[in-house]
């Protein structure tokens, strides 16, 4: 019986140690991606190509550097190659869509396959935008075919484990050491390759710098190149506090990364956004020579010819036709992507003469489907934009009177403070209102409480679902939607996460300063979001509360367009100051239509009154900075000042790289107290000066 239950035993552990090997081979057989490298199918080319970073660029990024090299683009393609060589500074200032970081990207890549660095540091103004970068980095690496046919010591290890990296690969049986994450990329260590070991890595400008020593192959390595790409917010360029900071912290943590005597290549890639900022400083050759700064311009100089005047005026119009050909006026966001053939047909008749006194930098710096020149995409942006924005993100010159009067300082803004807490309503306040913006991600929300003279204060704000650290973006968001509903298809978790809200705030009690208590006594939900707007207004009515919610279309009309209040009126709706509440034309239920130019200009004077001024809005509380994140997206537009034949406008327009859905919500709570009956104390007319009767006298 004994000696039964040992031979039973001994079979067990063998078939277990069978099943082991077995299963050990098979996982190793799984991480094998080849016993044997690929040839590499044109040498000559390979050769040709790591001579030279423009070289590389025009050969292996066709698909990206489509367009003919300005002279500009030469320039800077030199200095980098210099610059990655010998290890010096260089800072480069270029138009906004110039392809400065994708030449960087490819400069990374150029700089590793000829072993000239080793490990290189792309460093943002947000983590997340490093990020972005290594990704597509990566992406190249894997999928770009003739890289795969030229470096296949490089590229054949990334194309065979993909985007998603389950094991440690390996090569002819040994542990490449190859690595792909989020924020970095190890390079397979393969015999014969120059890229062997190297990495590229990622990290905010605010996060910790310091510290990136690796091991490769049994050596230490220190980074060596760094890529300083828009290394500033618009925030921290308004600050002079957080632009000190800032540089501070690329004199003393990124200059040093390499260590004592070791010379470090640093490219920066930046956009000046406001005169004196970081990138300004970087690039200005008195208070830093060795960055060797350079500036290039969109235009060289503007064209002079008054046509350009009458070509906007056809252009307006022609955008204006062709939006009103739309059923419904608020799909229509954008109207500098509907196509102008009229205004281009003008321009190709006149343009010897509307070229006169025009440069462009870059030739082919146009549109085929809607331009003919490089000067008459400029003059687009110029209209489409406004000149301010044009001389900031396209010229690198931005002025600072340039800024209109309506625009916001956020160091102002968050210290609007009522001493009210969060949550409580301020004693004079009669009515409560709040608005929803509805993302793919979150969403926004918002709580005013408003008196009857239009005077208005923030009660609260968030996320659906809350966020557990108050600096985020739509896109980063740590907890989002999908997650939350996990188990839903997307339109029923916008479904679920609509109605959640709608819950949270008007099952809600409000206590007032005088201990009364108060609700929400309507909210406004938008419902912009094209593929999502039928479950929005379905969300809304089959809620509990759809006597007290309106689904809301926001859409900033232009100088050209009629405004709201002289449209044709209809009969069962309601309208007042630049909003309607009307059928909608498909669905028959009500909803809200409302001018967002004329209403975000409205929100920006009364953020500008001073406090205890009938009008003026105030934030809650007493701390500043519980409200700096939310004052980012209160000072994420700039108004420019528009006019034609009909009439004047304030146009707001979306600051690059920012989100802008509490501002949204602010401006969407306030038209909710207006359709409440709540409105503006009038400003009484000045009298009209009596004109003299002219007395005639007799000689």
């Amino acid at each position: 019986m004994v000696a039964g239950f040992a031979k039973s035993a001994e079979q067990y552990t063998r078939h277990a140690n069978q099943t082991a090997a077995r299963q050990a081979k098979q996982y190793k057989a799984a991480r094998e991606i080849s016993r044997e490298m690929p040839a590499v199918v044109n040498p000559a080319r390979r050769v040709a190509a790591l001579k030279k970073l423009q070289t590389f660029c025009e050969t292996y990024g066709k698909k990206v550097f489509d367009k003919e090299w300005s002279p500009d683009h030469l320039i800077v393609l030199k200095r980098i190659d210099i610059a990655v060589r010998l290890g010096l500074k260089i800072c480069l200032a270029m138009p906004r869509g110039s392809g400065k970081t994708s030449i960087i990207e490819y400069a990374a890549m150029w700089a590793i396959f000829n072993g000239l660095r080793k490990y290189i540091v792309i460093i943002g103004a947000e983590k997340e935008q490093a990020e972005d970068i290594l990704e597509s980095i990566a992406e190249e690496l894997a999928t770009n075919d003739l890289m795969l046919e030229d470096f296949p010591e490089i590229c054949f290890p990334f194309r065979s484990v993909g985007r998603q990296q389950q094991r440690r690969p390996l090569f002819n049986g040994k542990d490449i050491k190859l690595k792909r994450t989020d924020s970095m990329i190890v390079f397979a260590e393969i015999p014969g390759s120059r890229a062997s070991g190297a990495r590229i890595r990622t990290v905010g400008i605010t996060g910790n710098i310091r510290g990136k020593k690796a091991k490769a192959k049994g050596e230490n390595l220190r980074p060596d190149f760094v890529f300083l790409d828009d290394p500033q917010t618009d925030e921290s360029a308004l600050s002079v506090t957080l632009t000190k900071k800032r540089m501070s912290k690329i004199k003393r943590s990124v200059l040093g990364l390499a260590g004592p005597g070791k010379e470090l290549a640093v490219a920066a890639a930046v956009t000046v956004i406001e005169p004196g900022d970081l990138a300004d400083q970087l690039l200005d050759h008195k208070l830093n020579p060795q960055w060797g700064g350079m500036k290039f311009k969109l235009m060289e100089s503007w064209p002079t010819s008054e046509k350009w005047q009458e070509y906007y005026e056809i252009r307006r119009n022609e955008m204006l036709a062709r939006a009103k050909a739309v059923e419904d006026i608020e799909e229509i966001e954008d109207l500098s992507e509907v196509e102008t053939p009229e205004a281009t047909a003008f321009y190709s008749q006149h343009q010897a003469e509307m070229d006169v006194g025009g440069h462009a930098r870059w030739s082919a710096r146009f549109n085929p489907r809607r331009e003919i020149s490089a000067i008459q995409h400029a003059m687009n942006l110029r209209q489409d934009l406004g000149e301010a924005e044009v001389e900031a993100e396209y010229q690198n010159t931005p002025q600072q009177e340039a800024r209109a009067e309506l625009n916001l300082d956020p160091a102002l803004v968050i210290e609007r403070l009522s001493q009210v807490p969060r949550g409580k309503v301020p004693r004079t306040a009669t009515r409560l209102t709040a608005f929803v913006d509805c993302e793919s991600t979150v969403l926004y929300w918002l709580v005013l409480a408003v008196d009857e003279n239009f005077s208005a204060w923030v009660v609260d704000y968030g996320t659906y679902p809350d966020q557990p650290r108050g600096d985020f973006t739509a896109r980063n968001a740590r907890k989002k939607i999908a997650a939350a509903h996990a188990s839903l298809s997307p339109e029923a978790q916008h479904y679920a996460a609509v109605q959640a809200v709608l819950d949270k705030l008007l099952g809600r009690t409000f206590m007032r300063e005088d201990d009364v208590e108060m609700s929400i006594e309507r909210v406004l939900v938008d419902a912009n979001w094209g593929e999502m707007a039928s479950t929005t207004y379905k969300a809304i009515a089959q809620s509990p509360h759809h006597a007290r919610v309106l689904p809301s279309h926001g859409k900033g009309f232009s100088e050209l367009e009629n405004p709201i209040s002289e449209w044709p009126r209809k009969q069962g709706e309601q309208r007042d100051e630049e909003w309607i509440i009307s059928p909608h034309r498909t669905n028959r239920a009500m909803r809200l239509v409302f001018d967002t130019n004329h209403w975000k200009t409205k929100v920006a004077k009364a953020l500008k009154l001073a406090a205890g001024t009938k009008g003026a809005l105030i934030l809650f509380g007493d701390k500043p900075d519980e409200h700096r994140h939310f004052t980012e997206h209160l000072t994420s537009e700039i108004a420019h000042e528009v006019t034609s034949r009909k009439r004047r406008i304030h146009k707001w327009v979306l600051r690059p790289n920012r989100d802008n859905h509490w501002f949204d919500c602010l401006v969407g709570a306030l038209v909710c107290a207006s359709t409440l009956g709540v409105k503006a104390i009038q400003e009484t007319p000045k009298p009209k000066r009596k004109t003299r009767e002219a007395t005639y006298i007799t000689i």
